[in-house]
């Protein structure tokens, strides 16, 4: 599955305008020169990294999610196709987008913003989940239940916890795989100077990426399995789900469901 890579074509226009620029610049007067000046520096990056950055991560992840979630790989339907690059053209947007801003604020020297969210974002998107392992304690509130099934209830429900959290965790580490080499690609430069908190916040920014895009395929398999993909509905699938979510509402609400 490939997609037309206008990052490319963009790139080379640019580089082009900016070469006849170049030409013809003293013949502009210098408060034009200053304005044409800072409207390619603010241009170039864009251009030059953070497009072909998500190019080339948008393409990465078409190929994982189609290994991925092999449930989704279903021949006849274009619209499933369609939200499959709706899905990791939002993801690769924020992971180049997001990198390249907080790699920008690292070199500027400015904190991590929010800073009252630091520690809490490093813990839930730059580490691998842990599990939250119950005790018996937990259940206590629940009268005369027999030591043994208390014993059970923790052995059963720790063990579905440290399940869950493996697959996540392999499901994460999968994606890094994926998107890793494209940032070490057009971003190598900044990361080499990265301290260990440069690291948590490049990971803050990968990891939020990754728990959108994995909620974004969830609810696409969802969707796939219930029936909802039969027929094309003409919208892309962020306006699809927010219509799915909008119908499951309504029907919550409905008066045969009170």
């Amino acid at each position: 599955m490939k997609t037309i890579d206008n990052a490319r074509f963009d790139r080379e226009r640019f580089r082009r305008n900016k070469y006849e620029y170049g030409e013809i610049r003293d013949a502009f007067p210098e408060k034009i020169q200053e304005l044409l000046d800072s409207s390619f520096d603010l241009l170039s990056p864009f251009i030059e990294i953070i497009d072909p950055a998500r190019s080339e991560l948008r393409e990465a992840l078409i190929e994982h999610t189609l290994k991925q979630y092999p449930e989704l790989d279903v021949p006849g339907k274009p619209w499933l196709t369609r939200y499959i690059i709706d899905i990791t053209d939002m993801a690769a947007n924020s992971i180049a987008s997001d990198i390249f801003r907080e790699l920008q604020h690292i070199s500027e020297g400015q904190p991590y913003n929010p800073p009252e969210k630091y520690e809490r974002y490093v813990t839930f998107y730059a580490r691998p989940r842990v599990p939250k392992l119950k005790t018996k304690e937990d259940f206590r509130f629940l009268k005369d239940i027999p030591d043994e099934v208390l014993t059970q209830w923790v052995e059963e429900d720790n063990q579905e916890e440290i399940e869950a959290c493996e697959y996540l965790n392999g499901l994460k580490s999968a994606f890094i795989e994926v998107v890793q080499p494209t940032l070490f690609k057009y971003f190598k430069a900044s990361l080499d100077e990265l301290d260990a908190e440069g690291w948590n916040r490049y990971g803050i920014a990968v990891g939020a990426a990754f728990e959108c895009y994995r909620e974004d395929c969830d609810d696409l398999c969802y969707y796939l399995e219930k029936g909802c993909l039969d027929d094309d509905s003409g919208l892309d699938f962020y306006h699809f789900a927010i219509q799915m979510q909008h119908e499951q509402n309504e029907k919550y609400m409905s008066p045969a469901n009170k």
